[in-house]
């Protein structure tokens, strides 16, 4: 099923029942006994094995701007939002510190990272990056880089950057995210 970084948001302080179903709390959805057409690569690599969508149609511009700490009544900013909202266009940069800031409050247990170097013990990586069409994110864990391109099935790879298929090209924003 598909899952938003706003439905997470919104049931996270509402209904306890569906949020931790939507976290797959319970590890009830694995690698192993999900299809692999069911999640994407945001769910693979947040471990919920559902299909994680950036935004949607709930989000409004007001919205974007205000968690980003932009102003509307600066019409050029809002224009540009409006504007990359309209194309999906993933690789606007108030789209993606917005993306950003939804993945920090839709996980508690996540936060930013300069390198895959800072993990804790009890914790591994997630990498995201956008292109203007699309999003993607890695997985690092026990050493090894992994992704999940689409609904295909989940790949390792050398290096990070075997990930982004020399199509990504935005910032790389590097998580932590703790072991369940």
């Amino acid at each position: 099923f598909n899952m938003t970084l706003n439905d997470l948001i919104s049931t996270k302080h509402f209904d306890e029942k569906e949020y931790n179903s939507l976290m797959n709390s319970s590890h009830q959805r694995k690698e192993n006994n999900t299809e692999i057409h069911d999640y994407n690569c945001g769910g693979y690599a947040f471990e919920t094995y559902n299909w994680v969508e950036l935004f949607d149609g709930a989000d409004t511009v007001e919205d974007v701007a205000e968690a980003i700490g932009e102003d509307c009544r600066d019409c050029r900013i809002c224009d540009e939002i409006a504007d990359a909202m309209g194309e999906c266009d993933y690789s606007n940069p108030y789209l993606i510190e917005y993306f950003v800031y939804q993945i920090l409050n839709a996980f508690p247990d996540i936060r930013l990272v300069n390198n895959f170097n800072e993990l804790e013990p009890d914790e591994y990586g997630i990498a995201f990056r956008t292109c203007e069409d699309d999003f993607h994110f890695c997985k690092y864990k026990d050493g090894v880089f992994s992704h999940k391109p689409g609904s295909w099935a989940v790949e390792e790879v050398e290096e990070e950057e075997d990930a982004w298929e020399d199509r990504y090209y935005s910032n790389i924003y590097r998580f932590a995210r703790k072991e369940s």
